[in-house]
């Protein structure tokens, strides 16, 4: 279900409208991707692709030094609720002009009722030896109130020569009060289990007072390609991050359905969620690098689209 045009040549050559020149073994974080498929597409999380459009779920670029560069994304939304109901209709209109199929119909998942997962967005970046990079972020429903915003990020560049693992539950609210209620029980004995790997992420990017970060980000920089495959440490980090994260959805959502709805958490979510996105936007470095491989004015519609669609409620 996930897409990628890197599960067989069929497939590939397909999307890539006949061509046989897709190189469908060059992602390296192919595994990554197929892995979080099976720990996320799960029927408690209720999440159905959204076929993009064709300009939007693949795109080519030349890099600096005549590489081929491409990137590649999936967007998976939640059934039952009118939040999903509406990213379907915004994806609808992006399709307008294209030959995309329109969106599945929205539908609560059987003996569930609306999805605790609210939208799943996944991108894969390749521009030969200089990058490789596996970006993922999972949205809560808005009805379960402001939880966590689970992120994933592991890159590489310069023909694996720097490579980058980082994941996180991004707090909704910047407190230590939210942290400690809301991710570290989760989290926080396995992550001082993997301390050997772990670093503390620079200041550069996340600032020294993250809004968006919460002190259980497992950040780590890994000295070789053979600690980014699976099976390794990190890959048992990643894994136990996206599966305890469903667990915590999943519970959140049968306690939300035993109680009275409450308008003003899921009206606080809704304004954080969007914050988040307008947060990176402003300030994610791949955005700059897109920019270079794939032009200014399509990177636009995709962050607007697909990274951050929360730009345009915020």
């Amino acid at each position: 279900p996930f897409g990628w045009r890197c599960r067989g040549a069929a497939v590939c050559c397909a999307v890539a409208g006949g061509s046989d020149d897709t190189g469908c073994g060059e992602f390296f974080f192919d595994p990554w991707a197929r892995r979080l498929e099976e720990l996320l597409l799960v029927p408690g999380l209720g999440l159905q692709e959204a076929p993009l459009p064709p300009r939007l779920a693949q795109r080519r670029g030349v890099g600096a030094a005549g590489t081929r560069a491409e990137v590649l994304g999936s967007v998976f939304l939640g059934g039952g609720g009118a939040e999903s109901n509406e990213e379907q209709a915004s994806l609808s209109s992006a399709s307008s002009s294209s030959t995309a199929s329109p969106p599945p119909a929205s539908s609560a998942v059987a003996g569930v009722g609306a999805a605790p997962a609210r939208r799943l967005r996944c991108t894969m970046v390749r521009n030969g030896e200089q990058l490789q990079a596996f970006n993922a972020v999972l949205y809560p429903s808005y009805r379960l109130g402001p939880l966590p915003v689970l992120g994933i990020d592991v890159l590489s560049f310069n023909g694996h020569q720097k490579l980058l693992f980082g994941v996180d539950w991004a707090p909704m609210l910047p407190t230590a009060a939210y942290a400690e209620a809301n991710i570290s029980p989760f989290l926080g004995d396995f992550r001082q289990r993997h301390a050997s790997v772990l670093l503390k992420p620079s200041g550069k990017f996340y600032g020294d007072l993250p809004e968006f970060f919460s002190p259980q980000m497992f950040f780590s920089r890994p000295s070789g390609p053979e600690a980014m495959r699976p099976g390794g440490e990190l890959w048992e980090i990643f894994e136990h991050y996206c599966s305890r994260y469903s667990e915590m959805l999943q519970a959140a959502a049968e306690a939300a359905a035993s109680s009275a709805p409450d308008e003003d958490a899921r009206t606080t979510a809704e304004a954080r969620q969007a914050a988040y996105d307008c947060w990176h936007a402003e300030h994610d470095p791949a955005l700059a690098i897109f920019r270079k491989l794939f032009g200014e004015q399509w990177t636009e519609e995709y962050v607007r689209e697909v990274l951050f669609p929360g730009v345009a409620i915020a």
